[in-house]
């Protein structure tokens, strides 16, 4: 019972859709035919576009960074150096209290001056650095077709979407002119 029933869907089914598929809006007066093309001629539009475009580099960027050298045992030479250095010049100013003050002044500035040793140091970084700049270019575009054809000893002429070839098909329909029908 299914497959009768399947059979009568498919068939019912298949001539809903080759009657559908070979249906036109026609007109009961109107036909078709072919017209030759005479002339085609492309409706072009320009227009301007902004593109983005971004050129990078590379670069390499200085960074200046002072660096202390760890003490070791051959640092503490040139630091006593200093502190005795810098204690004589000093002892050469003041009187009294004053100097005895000059004297440990000297000393310390000495020994700091010495031992502060320290190494500029010029380290390079690289770095992309990136620049958009917009470029404006002519973009032409086809936005129809104008098309000049004979039909009948006449030229016509319309716009289609696309090219039509060597022949265009036309829908000719057949009307009285007469306004007083029977």
């Amino acid at each position: 019972m299914w497959n009768a029933f399947f059979k009568t869907s498919f068939i019912l089914g298949l001539i809903c859709f080759t009657s559908s598929a070979f249906a036109t809006d026609q007109q009961p007066n109107g036909f078709y035919v072919w017209a030759s093309v005479i002339d085609v001629t492309p409706i072009v539009s320009t227009r301007h576009e902004r593109i983005p475009t971004s050129q990078c580099r590379r670069v390499s960027e200085h960074r200046r960074r002072h660096h202390r050298d760890k003490a070791s045992n051959a640092d503490v030479l040139p630091v006593l150096f200093g502190g005795v250095l810098g204690g004589v010049i000093g002892n050469q100013f003041g009187r009294g209290n004053g100097k005895r003050a000059m004297t440990v002044i000297g000393a310390l500035a000495g020994a700091s001056i010495a031992g502060g040793r320290h190494q500029d140091i010029n380290d390079k970084y690289p770095q992309k650095v990136c620049k958009t700049r917009y470029e404006t270019h002519e973009v032409e575009a086809v936005e129809g077709y104008r098309v000049t054809y004979e039909y009948m000893g006449r030229e016509f002429e319309r716009v289609t979407e696309e090219h039509p070839g060597r022949k265009l098909k036309l829908y000719v329909t057949t009307e009285p002119v007469a306004t007083n029908y029977i």
